[in-house]
């Protein structure tokens, strides 16, 4: 009954944030900058957690910067980008001394990754953008019950999918993005020291994301990425990135 009462306290509170929202053209900041129609750098402290089946994987604090271009000329729609590998250096470096309790790979590579929007449907308050997903990305779990200990799927992928955003539009200083996006691995180079096998069928990821940004500039976001070995290794992992920051705006 306390679960029922809480969750129909949070949409009743959702329903009176919707009623106060009037437009996107209306939310802006305290420069009298629009705070979804903005290109912005986002730095942030970020929490990952990352394992999978086979290994337990590591988990902690570290921190990342994200770029979005939200207006481009003639064209209505966006652009993300995020390069995990930096914070997951970031990390590595401050914990050299830490032992490891089976290696997880789970990042970007140099590239990092990259998402298009185009916005196909604009109301006052919401706006739907479907898009496309693309970058590399390095994985490789670890097992202790198998020689080689590196199987399938491991190595650095280029991955490229359909993605989708939608941007709802709470209060006139508070708007909600969430993502989707399925991208599927393509292998570019293995590792030397795991069995390479020829065809071995593709992983897939999926991500699952949410930010909330406020006029402050402030915002938070939390990602679920989590991958699929479609072959008969039967691995999977899940890697999780909860971030909190702040934004400014470059135009």
């Amino acid at each position: 009954m306390n679960l029922f009462r809480l969750f129909l306290l949070g949409v009743f509170s959702f329903l009176c944030l919707w009623s106060n929202a009037q437009s996107f053209d209306d939310a802006i900041d305290r420069k009298e900058s629009p705070i979804r129609f903005s290109d912005a750098v986002h730095f942030q402290l970020r929490y990952t957690d990352v394992g999978g089946r086979y290994s337990i994987g590591e988990k902690g604090w570290t921190g990342n910067v994200t770029c979005r271009f939200d207006e481009w000329d003639n064209i209505s729609g966006g652009y993300h980008y995020e390069n995990t590998l930096v914070g997951d250096l970031i990390y590595r470096i401050a914990h050299y001394k830490r032992p490891s309790t089976g290696e997880q790979a789970f990042s970007s590579g140099i590239v990092g990754w990259h998402q298009m929007y185009f916005d196909v449907m604009k109301k006052d308050r919401l706006i739907i953008s479907p898009g496309i997903s693309y970058g590399d990305l390095m994985f490789g779990s670890e097992r202790e019950d198998t020689i080689p200990q590196f199987l399938e799927p491991n190595g650095y992928y280029f991955i490229a999918g359909p993605a989708l955003r939608t941007s709802v539009l709470l209060t006139n200083g508070l708007f909600v993005d969430g993502f989707i996006r399925y991208d599927v691995g393509m292998k570019l180079k293995g590792r030397d020291d795991y069995e390479d096998i020829k065809g071995y069928p593709k992983p897939h990821f999926l991500t699952l994301m949410g930010a909330i940004y406020h006029k402050s500039h402030l915002f938070a976001s939390a990602r679920v990425v989590q991958m699929f070995d479609r072959g008969d290794n039967n691995d999977s992992a899940t890697r999780v990135d909860i971030s909190f920051g702040i934004w400014a705006t470059i135009r």
